[in-house]
Order: structure tokens, then C-alpha cells, then sequence
């Protein structure tokens, strides 16, 4: 940690809150602030440590606490008091701060908000970055179904121009300055076994997080050609095969950061069924179930290769 000069000290701030009547806790986050301050001042520098242009002192209130987060009577420290603290800050002080009761429905889905609370029964948190999963299962167009997210979107998204931000501006050896350039991924050419990874952990500053948005992808003819630039190319005197996938194996990732467990679903060349394979227990599946919140990795081979040897499958019972 730097150091701070003795007139600033340093000020823990635990985001909490409750679930079926008990407290949990996230990652401390850790800003120092200046010993001789006033509430309003506080409540300022606590809202751009939350959500900087995102949250205002008016979406939360400070209480002083006990050791044990409980707070010491019903007194709010008001945020419009301008007038410097007595003496300053005291050591080890503890303060609670509450989401106020509006606030918690406008937080509910905002990127980059520290200590939001979560829904009853759902896990996991939006994508901080234009191309997650969160954007795309917003979106409901070109057919999609509501609230489903698709493999499709995710290209889509992945492939879109976006504007860097002033704090990645681009050097510009032409103008001889920063500017905000834009950028854009797009595929040049694609393998004969392609491996899709899915972004199932999001990291900030303060904040790190499982993802398990459902993704439905396809298990047959994944098309890729709108976001390749290359042409198909004839190899070996044969036609040129253009980039249309079928998925022979999926890698499944349940739990959380801390730790999980791996499962593998993989589609056999003996019959062409699919296999769910758990540790040393292995059992047939309907492909229906491939697709789920823990798909990790998606293993695609080229159709005209793996139509080679995956023979057609027939009706299976789990």
C-alpha cells in the first residue's frame, strides 16, 4: 500500500447484504480518505469508490456501526452536512452503508456498481464489457426468443466496432497525439477443429464473479462465414469447404471462483450419441441437455470432416 501522510486514514468499506436472513460479505475495498473531511464529503468519495458516474450520495445512507457491522443506534449521517467532523475521524470507526430502498431496483443490471444486491435465486453478474453475455440476452431480435442468448449474438457482438476509452487512447504517430480509436476482432481464417471459449468469469478492480447465463448454441452447422474475411481455399486439389461446424464435445465448468467441479458431454464415432461423462461415471444423454449455464469450452469440427465419421444417431434414453 503507498503511503499516506498522518492527516489521511485509512477507510475499509465491506459491501453487504442479507439473503433468506442471513449477512454475507464481499471482497473488502480499500480507499483512504482525508481525516479532516465532513459527511458530505464522505458520502461523496464512498459513491465514486461504489459506481463512479453511476451512483450518487443519494442512493445510500451511513450509519455508524459497532465492530460487528451492527449499527449503533438509528441516527443517518446526514449527507448534505458540509460542516467539518469534530476533531476528525476517529480511529477504528465504523460505518454501514445501506442501499436505500430505490436504489436497489435502478442498481439491479448496472455494470461497474460495487456491493449491489443480487435477486432471490439468481447467481452470477453482467458482463462489465460491450460483448458479454448480459448485452446480448437484452437483445431480442432476428428471431431470438425472449430472454434466450445465443451462440449467434455472441459472434455478433464479439466482431462489433466499439470506441477505446480516453484511458486507452491510441497513439496516433500521424497527428502525434492520443486519441479514442475504435477497434474491431474479426476472424481472417478458421481451423479445421475450432474450440469457442465462453467467458464464465468476470474480473474488475473490486469485483470477481462465476458466470451462468445459458448460452443455446447449435450442435450442427454452426455457419461462421459472416465473420470470416478470407475466402474458403481448395486443399489438397479438393473443393473448398466453407466454415460450417458441428460440435462434438462441450466441457462443462459447476461452481464458483473458489473452486468446482468439470463434467464433459461428448458425442460418440461408435453410434453418434451423445455421452455425458462424469469422473469415472459415464451415461447417455439427449442432446437437448448440452447446452446449459455450465458449458466452459465447445469443441466444433469442420462438417464435411466430421460428417466423415460421426454416423447418425438414434433415439436415446437417459
Amino acid at each position: 500500500l503507498p503511503k499516506v501522510e498522518e492527516s489521511v486514514t485509512s477507510t475499509y468499506i465491506t459491501s453487504s447484504y442479507n439473503r433468506t436472513m442471513k449477512a454475507l460479505y464481499g471482497d473488502p475495498l480499500l480507499f483512504c480518505h482525508p481525516k479532516e473531511t465532513s459527511p458530505n464529503e464522505l458520502y461523496n468519495a464512498i459513491a465514486d469508490l461504489l459506481g463512479k458516474d453511476k451512483v450518487n450520495p443519494e442512493m445510500f445512507q451511513i450509519r455508524v456501526a459497532d465492530a460487528f457491522g451492527k449499527p449503533t443506534d438509528n441516527h443517518v449521517v446526514d449527507r448534505a452536512d458540509m460542516k467539518p467532523v469534530t476533531h476528525g475521524l476517529k480511529p477504528k470507526l465504523h460505518l454501514v452503508v445501506e442501499w436505500v430502498d430505490w436504489a436497489k431496483e435502478q442498481i439491479q443490471g448496472m455494470d461497474g456498481v460495487q456491493g449491489k444486491d443480487e435477486p432471490e435465486g439468481v447467481s452470477g453478474a453482467t458482463p462489465p464489457s460491450p460483448g458479454g453475455a448480459a448485452s446480448a440476452a437484452d437483445e431480442n431480435d432476428d428471431g431470438y426468443e425472449d430472454g434466450k442468448l445465443h451462440l449467434k449474438q455472441c459472434l455478433e457482438l464479439f466482431s462489433t466496432e466499439e470506441k477505446l476509452s480516453p484511458e486507452d487512447a491510441w497513439y496516433c504517430s500521424k497527428c502525434q497525439q492520443h486519441v479514442e480509436a475504435t477497434k474491431k476482432m474479426e476472424l481472417w481464417s478458421t481451423p479445421k477443429v475450432l474450440v469457442l471459449h465462453l467467458k464464465r468469469f468476470s474480473y474488475s478492480r473490486y469485483y470477481r464473479d462465476k458466470l451462468e447465463t445459458p448460452v443455446n448454441f447449435p450442435l450442427d452447422d454452426l455457419d461462421l462465414s459472416p465473420y470470416v474475411l478470407e475466402e474458403p481455399q481448395s486443399e489438397n486439389g479438393q473443393p473448398a469447404q466453407p466454415p460450417i461446424y458441428d460440435c462434438v464435445g462441450v466441457s462443462n465448468h459447476m461452481g464458483s471462483l473458489g473452486g468446482g467441479h468439470y463434467t464433459a458431454c461428448g458425442r460418440s464415432s461408435e453410434d453418434g450419441q451423445w455421452y455425458k461423462f462424469n469422473d469415472s461415471h459415464t451415461s447417455p444423454m439427449q442432446p437437448q441437455g448440452v447446452a446449459s449455464g455450465d458449458a466452459y469450452l465447445l469443441f466444433y469440427v469442420r462438417r464435411d470432416l466430421a460428417r466423415a465419421y460421426l454416423p447418425v444417431p438414434q433415439n436415446v434414453e437417459e
